[in-house]
């Protein structure tokens, strides 16, 4: 045609209908590394040398994160903490702060620390199962995990210390409120 122009919408390709889009959506603040409080649960196995034996004992429970800082930011802080544990027979015997880390947004790694820390008063079976020289335990250790690519979800390993001997060591789950 005489003095047709093409303009740029009549260069473009036309659209291909199989293509789909998976889009997740995020309150605000809350993008794949932001502030978030998290909750979950862990569990480990103390492992002693009772006359000759080893012997395994079962630890679980409960964990809560309180992460703060901008989604902008490279690494953000742990506010706070609380990590409770109970032995296999029910019996709660620490209740200790988490602290001292942070989760690295480049890397989507959380590290953290329990600071020394008494335990309850153990009964006198715990204290010689776990080879403890006292009925009260100063237990410190650390977590480390890996957040989710939707920032919902922190996997990782634990690792407890008892009078800096025996170690609980296993893993735990953290799952974003909402």
């Amino acid at each position: 045609m005489p003095g047709h122009v093409d303009t740029p919408a009549s260069l473009d390709p036309p659209l291909d209908p199989t293509v789909h889009f998976d889009w997740t959506e995020t309150a605000p603040n809350r993008g794949p590394c932001g502030s978030a409080s998290f909750t979950g649960h862990f569990s480990c196995e103390v492992a002693s040398n009772v006359f000759l034996v080893l012997l395994y004992t079962h630890v679980e429970g409960s964990l809560q994160l309180n992460i703060t800082g901008s989604s902008e930011a490279q690494v953000l802080r742990l506010a706070s903490g609380e990590l409770r544990a109970t032995d296999d027979t029910a019996h709660e015997f620490l209740v200790a702060p988490i602290n001292g880390g942070g989760l690295d947004c480049s890397t989507r790694v959380l590290e953290a620390a329990v600071p020394t820390t008494l335990t309850a008063v153990l009964p006198l079976e715990r204290q010689l199962s776990w080879l403890l020289p006292v009925p009260q335990a100063n237990t410190s250790g650390w977590l480390r995990g890996n957040l989710d690519p939707r920032g919902a979800v922190i996997n990782g390993d634990i690792s407890l210390a008892m009078e800096d001997k025996d170690s609980c060591v296993g893993t735990f789950t953290l799952t974003a409120a909402q």
